[in-house]
């Protein structure tokens, strides 16, 4: 019987403690009730007040209790500083930022394609216009060479797919095992990068339900699910490896 190959060995694995971890997330109806998730509009020339307003709304959001926040970005650019003081902010940010080009015909322009680079998660909606460089992007083309995450036609669209616990749940399968198949096979560069940017949106979702009533028995199950699926991962993939090898070459005794 041929041996287990690694991605077998991590599929097997998701495969068998996926229960576990789908047990854990609640209905969509019941996070998005618990939770009201800001939307910060930045609309226009980048200016010193914007950025300074970004900065203070961000933070009220985080003294919510917000699980993240959104900024709706459409902007031809503006003074420098005010744009990298904006990166900023978001950067530091206490809580993940999604930034979103919206709403359709919105184009962020020159110092704006920063802002969108900064980020936790980037998202545009259809007819929108990423331009950097001098090179104008569209929505599927920015999301083919990877400058945003994902396209969404509205907000409550965009925070459908955040917040959705089977997709929530998905991501963060897809993340795991993009980062073991890496782990265990290094150099595939790409199961690592959609690991990651998976990873990153699962646990953007994820923080929905942690914020919420439920938090104290999803987070448990969740943790025992993650760490159980890797660890099977694990195993499986060194069994594997093992049988590549081969049996240990012995010394016989004289």
């Amino acid at each position: 019987m041929r041996a287990m190959s690694l991605r077998g060995a991590a599929v097997a694995a998701a495969a068998a403690l996926l229960p576990i971890i789908a047990a854990a997330l609640p209905s969509p109806a019941a996070a998005q009730a618990e939770q009201k998730v800001p939307s910060i509009e930045l609309r226009g020339d980048l200016s010193p007040a914007q950025a300074d307003w970004i900065g203070h709304a961000l933070g009220d959001a985080a003294d919510a209790g917000a699980p993240f926040a959104i900024v709706r970005l459409d902007t031809p650019g503006g003074i420098d500083s005010a744009a990298e003081e904006i990166v900023d902010q978001i950067r530091s940010a206490p809580i993940p930022v999604v930034v979103y080009v919206y709403p359709g015909g919105a184009e962020v322009k020159d110092q704006g394609a920063s802002i969108v680079d900064a980020g936790d998660v980037a998202a545009m909606a259809p007819g929108t216009t990423l331009e950097s460089e001098g090179n104008g992007l569209g929505e599927n083309t920015a999301l083919k060479q990877g400058r945003i995450e994902m396209i969404a036609s509205d907000q409550e669209k965009l925070l459908e797919v955040l917040v959705d616990p089977n997709v929530v749940l998905l991501l963060l399968l897809i993340g795991i095992l993009g980062l073991a198949l890496e782990a265990f096979a290094p150099g595939t560069i790409i199961p690592a990068a959609v690991g990651a940017v998976a990873l990153v949106l699962g646990l953007i979702g994820l923080l929905v339900f942690d914020a919420g009533s439920e938090a104290s028995a999803i987070s448990p199950a969740l943790v025992i699910g993650v760490g159980a699926t890797f660890a099977l991962a694990t195993v499986l993939a060194g069994r594997e490896l093992r049988a590549q090898r081969g049996p240990v070459p012995t010394r016989d005794r004289v």
